[in-house]
């Protein structure tokens, strides 16, 4: 066995038997010895060889917290699971069921300083925490050789920034994809779009509507159902002129068809069998033909038709589906032994899996860049590094107040894997939700990064209208809360963008040396300075909130408490921590702590100890980001500016970026 290392600053790579990755992320250092093992912040490292592959054993000590792993049904404490990294497609799941869509083969060990994990396999790698061995983390890659990176920072804030530095800066959304957002499977005709758009906007803003597949030509990607939807650009143009933004939906497989021209111009770029023949597989429209996305000349051909149909209708964004890919046979996806053209060679598709939505995803992302200003993707599958082009959402959860409940994780572990912008379907995929838990849903989801009601064909409405006033009135007041906050989250998306820290957080992220924050599951942090813990369970008026160390504001009731403690609120409990300056709508901040501030425009407020509410009559234009000045006890001023993405931003925030800053 052969290994080598390289490292660079904090961040150390390992090469086992000259393995070259699928997907390489251009890592440069300096060589570094290494014979068959690694001490680490948070324990040695050893490698082994056996005929199944490459197995990585990292000593696990009883008190070591393991987190991460992106999208897993399960807890932010990770220990004691067994976890498998293959892009599936469940048909729907529950609590403990794996894998799921997306593979994130990254994690987070934190004993007095963290350090992180990545290896970088896009094949089905196993990662066993302390189950088989309990003082050990088994990693075991069905491959000859393996590339890993270990991240060394110290603390959690810092491994994330090294492995997003690594993997790619998350984008930028536009601040549209910020706002609410309404789905379902499936909104037609043209008339029950528009009445459904209407009809909410009589109650809450909403910032974009999705189409499902029964917009297409019988499923056929890049048509119109004519019947249905008789001129889509003018009905675009309809929702625009509401404010709402159109999303379609798009899945890999093209209807092999002849006469059906999108199929015809893919020819000799698809997915292939292990004798060279074209790959077939059924999904939505029949039997598919799925372009080899590790093929240069399938990529050209996606890129052009991306651009076509976006271009023709007027979109504004795109939703990639059924890009595990999922394919309706017992194996569930494409089979094991079809090939790709991988940098020339021929590949069994099971050695590169968890990559084709990857690819797929950032083929689709380049041909918007060339016809939109601020292109949006939404994609239920991906691996590390698709924060470059895509949010990612959590797929199909079954509804359920349990489900309500392990939506929190999920998302807040996919944020610190490096996808700050994520989401769940709010109000739960398949099954019956109540009014009740639809509108928990709304108070839970009300700061996630996406925020987007989705529902299945044969799941009940769940549109905010059609729910009893007292749910309704809960969740629209949530939307209003979102809305409040949204100038906050945007600087926190620009955060995201230029330092790789997720949007929400646990609290953890916060407060790494608190060993009573990696079991809390049911609250989190919106950026370093608010903390939510929204109710989560049927017929509640309150719960217990716990705050960390310091001083915090409730929002909902004025009053000010000192942590580490457990306190007891109703309604939508947050709080501000103190040393915090938050943007808020129309102008307004929210200031709680002592200190100075200074606006971009030279005038200031003086907070003597807070909580204190003042309004700016100017924006921050888009262009440039402010980094508020704070001038400490000693006089010294602290701030600077970053130079922002140029563009249209069409919003009702058009023209505003915000950030924010903490008092010391």
């Amino acid at each position: 066995m052969q290994i080598s290392v390289t490292k660079r600053g904090g961040t150390s790579r390992i090469v086992v038997n000259g393995f070259i990755p699928v997907i390489d992320f251009g890592f440069k250092g300096r060589s570094v010895g290494l014979s068959e093992g690694m001490t680490t912040e948070c324990g040695v490292l050893s490698f082994e060889e056996n005929g199944a592959g490459i197995t990585v054993r990292k000593e696990l000590e009883h008190l070591e917290h393991v987190v991460g792993f992106g999208e897993k049904a399960f807890e932010l404490e990770r220990k004691r699971v067994i976890l498998r990294m293959w892009n599936n497609d469940p048909g729907g799941y529950r609590r403990g069921d794996d894998p799921l869509y997306a593979s994130i083969p990254f994690f987070i060990s934190v004993r007095d300083r963290a350090a992180g994990y990545f290896i970088n396999s896009v094949a089905s790698t196993t990662f066993d925490v302390g189950v088989s061995e309990y003082d050990s983390i088994l990693v075991r890659v069905p491959e000859k050789g393996l590339e890993m990176y270990v991240f060394e920072a110290g603390t959690v804030a810092g491994v994330v920034e090294q492995f997003t530095g690594l993997t790619g800066m998350p984008f930028m959304p536009p601040l549209w994809a910020l706002g609410h957002q309404v789905s379902r499977f499936s909104y037609y005709p043209e008339e029950s779009v528009m009445n459904i758009a209407g009809e909410y906007l009589k109650t809450v803003p909403v910032s974009a509507l999705y189409l499902d597949i029964d917009y297409m030509d019988g499923y056929k990607l890049f048509t119109w159902n004519s019947r249905i939807f008789g001129d889509p650009p003018r009905m675009i143009r309809e929702l625009h002129g509401m404010g709402i933004r159109t999303i379609a939906i798009m899945d890999p497989g093209l209807k092999a068809e002849q006469g059906y021209s999108n199929f015809e111009s893919g020819i000799g770029s698809y997915v292939e069998t292990a004798n060279r023949e074209l790959y077939l597989g059924k999904v939505w429209p029949g039997l598919c033909a799925f372009p080899d996305f590790f093929d240069g000349r399938a990529v050209d051909n996606w890129k052009f038709m991306i651009r076509k149909f976006i271009g023709e209708n007027g979109l504004d964004g795109l939703w990639l589906d059924m890009n595990e890919p999922s394919v309706f046979t017992e194996g569930k996806t494409i089979a094991s032994d079809a090939t790709h053209l991988v940098k020339g060679m021929r590949m069994r598709h099971d050695s590169v899996h968890n990559a084709y939505a990857y690819l797929e995803v950032r083929a689709t992302y380049e041909a918007m860049k060339d016809v939109l200003d601020e292109p949006f993707i939404l994609s239920r599958s991906g691996y590390a590094g698709i924060q470059k082009y895509a949010a990612l959402w959590t797929g199909d959860s079954v509804s359920s107040w349990d489900d309500l409940r392990l939506q929190i994780p999920m998302v807040l572990s996919l944020g610190i894997s490096g996808i700050p912008m994520a989401g769940c379907d709010v109000g739960g995929f398949i099954g019956r939700t109540e009014p009740e838990l639809i509108a928990r849903y709304y108070q839970m989801a009300a700061f996630f990064p996406v925020f987007r009601n989705h529902k299945a064909k044969d799941g009940n409405d769940q549109e905010i209208f059609m729910l009893p006033d007292r749910f309704s009135r809960m969740a629209a007041d949530a939307v209003a809360a979102r809305y409040e906050f949204m100038p906050f989250i945007y600087s926190l998306a620009h955060e995201a963008h230029v330092r790789g820290h997720p949007i929400v957080r646990p609290l953890f992220y916060e407060f790494q040396s608190d060993r009573a924050t990696y079991s809390i599951n049911d609250q989190y942090m919106l950026g370093t300075s608010v903390l939510y813990a929204p109710i989560l369970d049927r017929g509640a008026k309150e719960r217990d909130v716990y705050l960390p160390a310091g001083d915090w504001f409730s929002l909902g009731d004025g009053i000010e408490h000192r942590g580490p403690a457990w306190v007891s609120k109703d309604g939508m409990p947050a709080f501000v921590r103190k040393g915090s300056v938050i943007p808020l709508k129309d102008g307004r901040f929210i200031a709680y702590g002592k200190g100075k501030f200074t606006m971009f425009d030279g005038s200031e407020f003086t907070i003597s100890s807070g909580p204190d509410w003042f309004r700016s009559e100017r924006p921050v234009y888009k262009g440039s980001v402010v980094f508020l000045g704070v001038e400490r006890e000693k006089g010294e001023v602290e701030g600077r500016s970053v130079t922002g993405r140029s563009g249209r931003n069409r919003s009702e925030f058009a023209g505003r970026k915000f950030s924010h800053i903490r008092l010391r």
